[in-house]
């Protein structure tokens, strides 16, 4: 067997027709950005115990078969608008020509995906993940890096192909990816329409999750999943910085930069960002998040002094389609429209 390089490994999506039915190549191609363990599948074995005499097992038998596809990866437009679309199931598209804009929102259903790994050596055997979902989708932007993504999918059927020859589209680096530096932060922590940083809040980090619950269906006679289905989607927000004031502390316990009791009803509020890409200045990637129950952590005093320590999250999670306002990904970019869910 010929030596692999662990630094190599490709990975694809494709959407699926139908369950069961395995998309014939990925749609998009992308490398990690960071450690990932792409493609993997976790085995339960049980005893089998009789009454014989002494404690020893009769035998085994595999009890449970958990495939997963998990990798941690850059905002490469194409395959993020593939991935947003998986993670909440509603795209509708607009545009003639480039640039086209996709308003990623949630949906009655989450669509199937087939998942392709080549991992180890361009020569390698393919590997493909089939009726996989969206279990996670997190967003991460952190001081000056790149935004990073990181998603996982539990599908069903994990087989090894014997094909060894990539049949996706190449991976151009040449595209880019959605950049960290210039971007526009707007949140409100009491009201639904963000608005600018105030004066004297630094933030340094972001995250942005989306969680679908997807839970396994047993199938009597196998081990392996007979299906994946999705709980509903919860949104959760953490946003991390500093402050020379105690007033966002004072509002998000209030419902009022001016309040003096504590709320007794929940207090929303709003973010709104949007990130350039790193070559294409027609280019844009915009996160809304309406409807917010923000929580904030106490700001304590320090013998140190400095600036207050800003850590803002959600209250348990948002519902991102509760009749309030509606979580939306909105990306702009070359790539024609692909399917509208409704």
């Amino acid at each position: 067997m010929a030596k692999m390089n662990k630094n190599y490994g490709l990975f694809g999506l494709g959407l699926q027709t139908a369950q069961g039915t395995a998309a014939a190549a990925p749609v998009v191609s992308f490398h990690a950005s960071g450690d990932s363990n792409g493609l993997s599948a976790e085995r339960s074995n049980e005893s089998i115990k009789l009454t014989k005499g002494n404690p020893v097992d009769a035998g085994t038998y595999v009890s449970e078969v958990s495939p997963k596809f998990e990798a941690t990866t850059l905002g490469f437009p194409k395959m993020l608008t593939y991935l947003a679309y998986a993670a909440l199931g509603k795209i509708a598209s607009e545009g003639e020509a480039s640039p086209y804009t996709h308003t990623i929102t949630p949906g009655e259903s989450l669509p199937y995906v087939t998942v392709f790994e080549q991992k180890g050596s361009a020569a390698a055997a393919l590997a493909q993940l089939v009726d996989a979902k969206v279990d996670s989708f997190k967003m991460t932007a952190e001081g000056v890096a790149p935004i990073s993504f990181d998603m996982t999918l539990n599908g069903c059927a994990l087989e090894w192909l014997t094909a060894t020859t990539w049949n996706g589209p190449a991976f151009a680096l040449s595209d880019g990816w959605f950049t960290l530096a210039d971007a526009e932060v707007l949140f409100s922590l009491s009201d639904g329409t963000p608005v600018a940083v105030p004066v004297g809040v630094n933030l340094s980090k972001l995250e942005f999750e989306i969680s679908n619950g997807v839970s396994t269906q047993a199938v009597m006679g196998s081990p392996v999943p007979g299906d994946q289905v999705e709980s509903g989607a919860t949104v959760t927000v953490n946003i991390e910085g500093t402050t020379d004031s105690t007033d966002m502390y004072r509002e998000v316990m209030t419902g009022s930069k001016t309040g003096t009791k504590l709320a007794s009803t929940v207090v929303t509020g709003s973010l709104q960002m949007t990130f350039k890409h790193s070559t294409n200045s027609n280019f844009s990637l915009v996160l809304k998040v309406p409807m917010i129950p923000w929580n904030c952590d106490a700001m304590a005093v320090s013998t140190d002094g400095g600036p207050f320590d800003l850590k803002l999250s959600t209250e348990g999670a948002l519902d991102p389609g509760d009749g309030n306002g509606t979580v939306q990904i909105i990306i702009t970019n070359d790539l024609a429209p692909i399917i509208d869910s409704e």
